[in-house]
């Protein structure tokens, strides 16, 4: 898949969660399709994809966010490159397979956020972070996670038969 293609995605990635899912939420939390997208390029293409989309991804989130620039780039590209490290170990045509990286994941990728909080005297009791934050994330990145693998493995393989 191009280097375009994939930064395209990314962005638009980024508008649909500001826009739509910032309303889909589940205890408070909605789905971080940044993140989503990190885990499943990693997965799908390695890990220097997977770290360049998890630190595209994450910079362009803590612009936008404007607190605490670099700590999503920083997190993202960490599993992105750990989920790349899994590219051909498992089972990639088995739907559990994206789900359950994404759900191990997404909670590496938020305690990551909370300690980097942490360590600036900016955060919540980890308890708390893990019941209102880290799990519903986790659930709801997981629930999305075969939609979103099958569309980027059909997008993969198609611009596979390109080259």
């Amino acid at each position: 898949m191009t280097g375009f293609l994939t930064g395209c995605l990314v962005v638009f990635s980024i508008l649909v969660q500001s826009t739509i899912f910032n309303r889909v939420t589940l205890f408070g939390a909605s789905p971080d399709l940044v993140l989503i997208l990190t885990v499943l390029f990693g997965f799908l293409r390695g890990s220097r994809l997977g770290a360049w989309v998890g630190f595209g991804g994450g910079i362009l989130q803590d612009i936008l966010s404007g607190q605490f620039i670099g700590a999503n780039a920083l997190t993202k590209m960490a599993v992105g490159y750990l989920a790349g490290l899994m590219e051909g170990k498992f089972f990639s045509d088995n739907p559990v397979t994206p789900m359950l990286l994404l759900f191990v994941g997404t909670i590496g990728n938020e305690i990551l956020f909370w300690l980097i909080l942490a360590s600036f005297g900016r955060s919540i009791p980890l308890y708390v972070a893990a019941l209102r934050l880290i799990f519903p994330v986790a659930v709801l990145n997981s629930v999305l996670a075969p939609f979103i693998f099958s569309q980027l493995r059909k997008l993969d393989r198609f611009f596979k038969d390109l080259d």
